[in-house]
């Protein structure tokens, strides 16, 4: 199965977060590609209810929030966020986003602080 970076999809995440989507066949893995230049929310926290989140920093570097725990990840660094936990990232980088099953905007919620 090949997805074409000709085939992708820009996307405005938030203010602070644009992304590349490649369009995947296959429901049980996503992939896209990230370029953050602040705080992803904006503002309190994220969660995926269903996907295992993996981010892959190019370049840059990140401070997550995964529950209660914070992450200084760079350049080669991997995060991995497990379903139905809340984060939040900061910090300006470019990197992928793996996600299993694929992303998809109903598994998604965002809460205030």
């Amino acid at each position: 199965m090949l997805m074409r970076f000709d085939d992708a999809e820009e996307k405005d995440a938030s203010g602070t977060c644009k992304v590349l989507e490649y369009k995947m066949v296959d429901k049980d893995a996503g992939m896209a590609l990230a370029k953050l230049i602040e705080r992803y929310p904006e503002s309190g926290t994220a969660m995926n209810m269903k996907s295992k989140m993996v981010y892959y920093i190019l370049n840059g570097s990140l401070v997550a929030r995964i529950g209660k725990d914070i992450f200084e990840i760079g350049e080669g660094d991997c995060l991995i966020i497990p379903p139905g936990e809340r984060y939040f990232i900061e910090g300006q980088a470019r990197f992928a986003m793996f996600s299993s099953p694929a992303w998809n905007p109903s598994q998604y919620r965002e809460f205030p602080e």
